[in-house]
């Protein structure tokens, strides 16, 4: 699994996740760090498009930034 695939702010198992769940373990939950990341990037472009442009273009671009911020991260 690649850091993209991972949760951005993962629940980790814990005494208080098992104490409020009853269960041994917990699978990551949320967000991955590249929808985390994408949503950010698009949060930046609306921010200064004044709603300008096509959605499935915003969509594209703002993966486009997750990805590279991603694969940056990894070096």
């Amino acid at each position: 699994m690649n850091s993209g695939q991972l949760p951005a702010a993962p629940l980790h198992n814990d005494e208080l996740v098992r104490a409020f769940m009853d269960v041994e373990k917990v699978a990551p939950n949320g967000l991955t760090k590249r929808e985390h990341f994408a949503g950010l990037a698009m949060q930046g472009i609306l921010a200064h498009s004044f709603g300008r442009g096509d959605a499935d273009e915003l969509a594209i671009q703002s993966i486009k930034c997750a990805d590279a911020l991603l694969k940056e991260l990894a070096k």
